[in-house]
C-alpha cells in the first residue's frame, strides 16, 4: 500500500468542467492564423457542435435548479430572479430558458438528444419547442413525438429559416384550424400597416413603419436583387447593407415611375414645380444657383439639373422680389421613340462596369437642356441612379465618340490621364441604328448603314 496520500476526488461533474475550462484556456491562446483554410472550417464547425453541446449541459443544470427550488433555498424569489440578478442575464432571456429546459426535460427527449450531441444549435430547439407548445391543444402525443421526430431531422440539414418553414407545414398537417386562425391574424396584420415619411428640418426623412409578412416579402423581393454590392472601377462596394437597401429602395420607386402603368402620371417620370429666381435661370442654374420644390423644400443647382434629365419640370419663373412671373408648362425631355432608341444603343445603364438593365436607367442629358442641349441620341445616354448621381456630382465626363456610342472619362482623381472608358456592351458600334445626315465616320470607322 502506498503511502503517499491522494487527495479526495471531486465530483465528476466538477473535474469535467474544469477540464473544459483548461481546454477554453488553450483555445484562447492558440493562434488561429496558423490553420489553413480548410483546418479554419473544421475548427468553426467543431466549435458549432461544442457550443450546442454546452448549450444542452446549460440547460440540464438549469432544469436541475428549477426541480429543487435551489435558487428560492439561498433566497431568490425564483429561479429567473437568480438567473437576472446572480448570472446577470437579461429578464426575458432567463424566463425562456427556464420554460426551455422544462420543455427538453418533460416533452422533447429526442430534441434534448440531438442536443446533447451537437447535431443540432439552440435556434433550431427553441423553434422545435415552440411549435411543439403550439400544437399542445390541437395534436395527440404520438403526433407531437412524430412532429419533433420530424422537425429534429429537418433541423440538422435545413437552416433557421427553412425549420421554421417545415414547421409551419407540420402545424398545418395536424391544426386543420390553423389556416383559419393564420387568415384571420394576416387581416389583423394588414390593418396595423402604415408608412410614414417624418420630414426633418434638413429637408430629408426618417422612415418608419409597419408591414404585414406579405407586403414584407414583396419588398425584400423588390430589393434583394437591387441591393447588391456593386463593385465600382474595381474596388468593393463600401455601403453598408442598410445604405444599399436605402438606395435600392430609390432604385425601385424610379422603376415603378418610369413604368407606365402608375395612375395620374401615367408612370411618368415624376412632376415637379421647381422655383427659380430668373436670375438663377438666366445664368442657367449654375452651382450658385437653387431652386425649390412644391413641397417647400430647397434643392441645390446640380440636383435640379439632375432631375431635369428625365422628369417633368414645371418652371415657375421668380422675379426679383420672388413674385411669379411666368408658369410654364410640363415637358416630357425624352420621348417614347427616342429613349427606345437609347435602349437599343446603351443597353442599359452605359456607365462602365455597370449592367443595369434598360427599365432601371434614367436618360441624362450630356449638355444640359438649361444650356441649350438638344432632346437627342446624340446628346442623351442611360444611366442607372446610382451611376446618374455620379455623373452629376462626382467630376465624370460623358461624352458621344466617333463611333456614336458614349464614352466616360473619370476624373483626374481616379485616372491621371483621364482617358475615356466605356462599359462593355458598348464596344461594338450600333449598327442597326440610323445615323443623322451630318454624321461623317472617320476613315477607320466603318460606315454605320442608314435605312
Amino acid at each position: 500500500m502506498s503511502s503517499t496520500t491522494q487527495p479526495p476526488r471531486g465530483h465528476p461533474v466538477l473535474g469535467a468542467l474544469q477540464t473544459v475550462a483548461v481546454g477554453l484556456d488553450e483555445l484562447a491562446d492558440a493562434n488561429l492564423w496558423s490553420l489553413s483554410d480548410a483546418e479554419m472550417l473544421d475548427v468553426r464547425m467543431q466549435l458549432q457542435g461544442l457550443s450546442s453541446r454546452l448549450t444542452s449541459a446549460t440547460l440540464r443544470a438549469t432544469r436541475e435548479l428549477d426541480v429543487r427550488d435551489a435558487a428560492v433555498s439561498v433566497g431568490a424569489a425564483t429561479l429567473v430572479a437568480w438567473l437576472v440578478n446572480v448570472l446577470r442575464v437579461h429578464p426575458g432571456e432567463a424566463g425562456r430558458e427556464v420554460r426551455l429546459a422544462a420543455a427538453l426535460d418533460h416533452r422533447l427527449p429526442a430534441t434534448a438528444a440531438a442536443l446533447a450531441d451537437g447535431h443540432i444549435t439552440s435556434a433550431a430547439v427553441t423553434v422545435i419547442a415552440d411549435t411543439d407548445r403550439a400544437l399542445a391543444t390541437t395534436a395527440t402525443a404520438v403526433e407531437r413525438a412524430q412532429a419533433e421526430a420530424l422537425l429534429v431531422e429537418h433541423a440538422q440539414q435545413l437552416n433557421v429559416r427553412g425549420l421554421q418553414a417545415a414547421a409551419l407545414h407540420v402545424q398545418h398537417r395536424l391544426d386543420p384550424e390553423r389556416g383559419e386562425r393564420m387568415a384571420q391574424e394576416e387581416e389583423v396584420q394588414v390593418a396595423r400597416r402604415e408608412l410614414r415619411l417624418i420630414q426633418q428640418p434638413d429637408g430629408s426623412a426618417r422612415v418608419a413603419g409597419h408591414l404585414d409578412k406579405e407586403a414584407a416579402t414583396l419588398l425584400r423581393t423588390g430589393l434583394d436583387p437591387l441591393a447588391k454590392p456593386k463593385a465600382q472601377e474595381g474596388a468593393r462596394d463600401r455601403r453598408s447593407a442598410a445604405q444599399r437597401s436605402a438606395d435600392a429602395l430609390v432604385e425601385l420607386v424610379e422603376l415603378a415611375l418610369r413604368s407606365g402603368e402608375l395612375p395620374q402620371q401615367s408612370g411618368q417620370p415624376v412632376q415637379l414645380v421647381v422655383a427659380i429666381d430668373l436670375a438663377d435661370l438666366q445664368q442657367r442654374l449654375e452651382t450658385t444657383g437653387a431652386g425649390d420644390l412644391d413641397l417647400g423644400l430647397a434643392l441645390s443647382a446640380g440636383a435640379v439639373r439632375r432631375l431635369a434629365c428625365d422628369a417633368q419640370i414645371i418652371p415657375a419663373i421668380l422675379g426679383s422680389r420672388s413674385e411669379p412671373l411666368d408658369v410654364g408648362r410640363a415637358v416630357r425631355t425624352a420621348p417614347p421613340a427616342l429613349r427606345r432608341l437609347l435602349e437599343l444603343r446603351d443597353g442599359g445603364c452605359a456607365f462602365p462596369g455597370c449592367d443595369r438593365p434598360p427599365r432601371w436607367s434614367q436618360v441624362h442629358h450630356i449638355e444640359h437642356w438649361a444650356d441649350g442641349g438638344a432632346t437627342s441620341r446624340d446628346n442623351c445616354v442611360l444611366l442607372c441612379g446610382a451611376h446618374h448621381r455620379t455623373v452629376h456630382h462626382h467630376g465624370w465626363e460623358v461624352s458621344i465618340g466617333a463611333d456614336r456610342l458614349p464614352d466616360f472619362v473619370p476624373p483626374a482623381w481616379i485616372d491621371p490621364q483621364r482617358r475615356a472608358r466605356r462599359n462593355i456592351r458598348a464596344r461594338q458600334p450600333a449598327r442597326h441604328l440610323p445615323g443623322p445626315r451630318r454624321f461623317r465616320p472617320a476613315a477607320t470607322v466603318t460606315p454605320i448603314p442608314r435605312n
